[in-house]
């Protein structure tokens, strides 16, 4: 009886941390902070005084649109603050200046407030007009600046200029509503979607084929762009395809177009192929062609969808497995 009790509270114990284990998620909920920039720099031996771009004020940039030897280009933040020093922003470059823009649309026009935070200085623009300028040298600090400002109905342009003196080098921006209320119906843009290149594929098995047709279902044939390709693996569970993008990208997107589709299948992330994070499951698939949005985009270098249970006879079977980003570097 003894044991017996004690093999009711081990069951116990362990349908609690069932049932208390949140694995970790990387679609998180949207940040009110903006995320979604057209950033060009940086601009070295200059401060926010030093108009490094001709008739600044008055800028509507578009992404890959050149200017004294600089590129505008989308980037999508993974934070809550855009951080210039980091590699593949711009680095870590004292006395300089960097420039951000996004635009803004509302339906109806009405009075906001603008929180910022930056170190060091900034200065902004909305709609071609300077509403603010702190020439601060100091550490980071989330909504430090707060301006009311009065949105137009329609899109509204947005640009920062930020400055650094050394070290670290960000800012944050969000539109807050009079009483500190989060404003839920504001579009930003750029919001355009990049396909991400895949470096290499590696797959579980390939289905075997005569030697005449060698090469018909490799792992090549799920990248290549081509829809009459395709991957097909070996007739039986679980299998695998493993895409490698070359070093950690932002991913807001994964497609995958099925030729012998998944019933139930999961999608992990990695940046070493050791340690996975599964980001998104089911067991509900029915072919043709999944489109996985995240809503906060990670920033992983290996993609692996694994199918655990096929919905055909045959094996898995894929015409294309494509990644997608907000960023175009």
């Amino acid at each position: 009886m003894k044991r017996l009790f004690k093999s009711f509270l081990v069951c116990i114990f362990l349908v609690s941390i069932s049932i208390n284990f949140n694995p970790p998620s990387l679609a998180e909920p949207t940040s009110p902070y903006i995320r979604y920039w057209l950033i060009c720099g940086p601009f070295k031996d200059a401060d926010l005084n030093t108009e490094c771009i001709k008739n600044e004020a008055n800028l509507s940039p578009v992404a890959g649109q050149k200017v004294d030897g600089k590129r505008w280009r989308r980037f999508l933040s993974c934070e809550d603050k855009l951080t210039f020093e980091k590699d593949e922003v711009f680095g870590p470059y004292g006395n300089s200046v960097a420039y951000a823009y996004c635009e803004i649309y509302t339906p109806t026009a009405r009075k906001v407030k603008l929180y910022l935070g930056s170190e060091d200085g900034l200065k902004v623009w909305l709609n071609g007009k300077n509403i603010f300028t702190n020439n601060a040298v100091r550490s980071f600090c989330f909504d430090e600046d707060k301006i009311d400002v009065q949105l137009k109905s329609g899109w509204n342009r947005l640009l920062i200029k930020v400055s650094n003196i050394t070290k670290e080098w960000c800012l944050s921006a969000r539109f807050i509503r009079r009483g500190d209320a989060d404003i839920k119906d504001l579009t930003y843009r750029p919001a355009m979607l990049y396909q991400l290149p895949v470096k290499k594929v590696e797959v579980s098995s390939v289905q075997p084929t005569e030697p005449k047709n060698k090469g018909m279902y490799d792992a090549l044939n799920a990248i290549d762009k081509d829809r009459s390709t395709r991957w097909s693996s070996e007739f039986s569970d679980p299998q695998w395809i493993i895409l490698d993008l070359g070093k950690p990208k932002s991913v807001k997107k994964i497609l995958l177009n099925w030729e012998a589709y998944a019933k139930n299948y999961t999608i992990e992330f990695s940046n070493d192929k050791k340690n996975w994070t599964p980001v998104y499951s089911t067991d509900i698939g029915d072919g043709g062609q999944d489109v996985i949005n995240f809503r906060r985009p990670a920033r992983v270098r290996y993609i692996k969808v694994t199918g655990t249970k096929r919905g055909m006879r045959f094996g898995y079977s894929l015409w294309e497995v494509q990644a997608f980003s907000l960023e175009d570097k």
